[in-house]
């Protein structure tokens, strides 16, 4: 699997590695169940920095052509885990193929956590 670096070439034009993980991360988002992304214990110190919130726990790869992603998220307590993840899967292949033109072969999510306050 080749990992995205810096930026992805496509047909015309280039598009950096953070515009590829902040499309992900605000479809992901705005789902409704979604408390909000979740990352490494760096890259949780790396946002109290920078506020880059919409690219956290957000990973997207090339293989073959086609887009993969790995997302990591928090969801709001009360929801059925799998419908919201159900939803965070087309909504982001669905943004992502319409914005790019390019084949989205998997969205991968992985609960890391439930907010109990709302």
């Amino acid at each position: 699997m080749e990992k995205v670096e810096q930026e992805v070439s496509l047909e015309g034009f280039k598009i950096s590695k953070n515009a590829l993980e902040s499309i992900v991360g605000l479809a992901t988002v705005e789902i409704e169940g979604v408390a909000g992304l979740s990352g490494t214990i760096i890259e949780n110190i790396k946002d109290r920095l920078s506020k880059r919130q919409l690219t956290k726990g957000v990973n997207v790869s090339v293989e073959d052509g086609v887009f993969l992603v790995l997302l990591h998220v928090v969801l709001d307590y009360g929801y059925v885990i799998g419908d919201v993840a159900k939803k965070i899967q087309a909504n982001v292949k669905g943004t992502l193929e319409a914005m790019m033109d390019i084949e989205v072969k998997s969205v991968d999510i992985f609960v890391d956590n439930i907010n109990f306050s709302k």
